[in-house]
């Protein structure tokens, strides 16, 4: 898990050296633009703070998502970041249904199982 953690790590200083070259010729261009980058710089070095947390103290994330289908079904994932327990429906957030869930906020949308479900508690 820890390796996943540096990979994202890695990933994220990447973008932010990235969006700090956008940032550069933003600020010629337009104060908008490059007021919207530097929040996007900001948020990601949030990120990259908050894994390297993770990192240190071995801590598993997790957040609890209740969906609902259109005809009522109703179905609860615990997406957790690190070693998922299937018998407490617990899922990873590498997971293609983890990941989906991770990116998604209360009453978004998602397909699981050929089927649509709406986000409907976020805990």
């Amino acid at each position: 898990m820890s390796q996943e953690i540096q990979r994202k790590i890695k990933e994220i200083e990447d973008r932010i050296v990235e969006l700090s070259k956008v940032y550069q010729s933003d600020i010629g261009s337009s104060y908008k633009e490059a007021s919207q980058t530097q929040d996007l710089i900001s948020m990601l070095e949030k990120q990259k703070f908050e894994l390297k947390i993770q990192l240190e103290k071995g801590i598993t994330v997790s957040k609890k998502f209740t969906l609902k289908s259109e005809d009522g079904e109703i179905i609860a994932f615990n997406v957790v970041s690190s070693d998922p327990d299937r018998a407490k429906g617990e899922i990873s957030i590498q997971s293609n249904i983890g990941n989906q869930l991770n990116t998604s906020s209360l009453n978004d949308k998602i397909t699981f199982k050929e089927k649509s479900f709406k986000i409907v508690a976020v805990e």
